[in-house]
């Protein structure tokens, strides 16, 4: 376990080298907001009064630059099923030697496991640095190494309460994208999608269409729901990856991109070939993709 816990750790934050108070630091960089006038020194008395500001409840903890917050019980709105959920997060004040201090904030998925399954933790970590509009990353730290986090930085450069509450935002929908994989029990292996055929994980594409520009042209599933569908958008020019989530229901396989575009697929698959049919301005279409190898 501390084998694993170590291997994760070193992989992912080896060249840390800010300085952290509360929560553990991790090794992304600050997100890259334009410089606003700022005040030349943010403290946490300033981080204090923004948070009072825009939350109600907001606890510290510690004295000084090392004092957190934590705000709890923050309502959010799953956008699948439309289920509310009250969810905490801690902020801390991170210096950054001659640079502009950042913010840093934690969102304290779970405690892990004795036994973390390795493979659901990897597919964590792969997550990092995809998060809607927030470069959010997972990181294990705490008393003994042993939570999981998902964090975010933002930079005082110009900080105002609404872009602190707004980052706030982009960090829930990258912890909502993500809670298949946080939410459950860490030490069991990642679920497949409801319905998935192991025959359709992989790469699929048809390399006739790619000189024409015409509709999809290719399709990537993996095991754990998550995929890219290939596109023409724009006649000559260079078809378009939208990564997004799946689900498979006997034939009928419904993509959802990131951007929030459904498409529906009948798919049918014969050996290293697969059909897949859609609507296209009203029209059925149908394309023959070959399994890439």
């Amino acid at each position: 376990m501390k084998t694993l816990r170590r291997l994760a750790f070193l992989a992912l934050f080896a060249t840390a080298g800010i300085a952290a108070a509360g929560p553990p630091a991790g090794n992304a960089p600050a997100s890259n907001v334009p410089v606003r006038n700022a005040p030349k020194m943010f403290t946490t008395d300033h981080l204090s009064e923004m948070l009072k500001g825009q939350y109600k409840g907001v606890e510290a903890a510690g004295d000084g630059n090392a004092k957190t917050f934590t705000s709890p019980k923050l309502v959010h709105k799953l956008k699948a099923g439309g289920q509310t959920v009250e969810w905490s997060v801690q902020f801390g004040l991170m210096s950054r030697g001659v640079r502009s201090p950042v913010v840093r904030i934690f969102f304290p998925c779970q405690k892990l496991p004795a036994q973390p399954n390795a493979d659901r933790l990897a597919k964590l970590m792969n997550q990092s640095g995809g998060g809607s509009g927030s470069p959010a990353y997972f990181m294990v730290g705490g008393k003994d190494s042993d939570w999981l986090y998902i964090v975010a930085e933002v930079t005082t450069e110009g900080l105002t309460g609404d872009i602190l509450k707004e980052e706030v935002g982009d960090l829930f929908a990258f912890a909502e994208q993500t809670m298949t994989l946080w939410g459950e029990d860490l030490s069991t292996a990642p679920r497949k999608p409801e319905g998935t055929k192991d025959g359709l994980v992989g790469s699929w594409q048809n390399n006739s269409l790619l000189t024409i520009n015409v509709g999809v042209v290719g399709l990537t599933l993996s095991d754990d729901g998550q995929g890219e569908v290939e596109v023409y958008e724009v006649s000559n020019a260079p078809p378009i990856g939208k990564p997004g989530k799946y689900t498979l229901k006997g034939d009928e396989l419904t993509f959802t991109t990131k951007g929030g575009t459904v498409f529906a697929f009948t798919v049918k698959q014969k050996g290293d070939e697969l059909t897949v049919s859609y609507k296209e301005d009203g029209e059925t279409v149908t394309r023959t993709l070959t399994r890439k190898k």
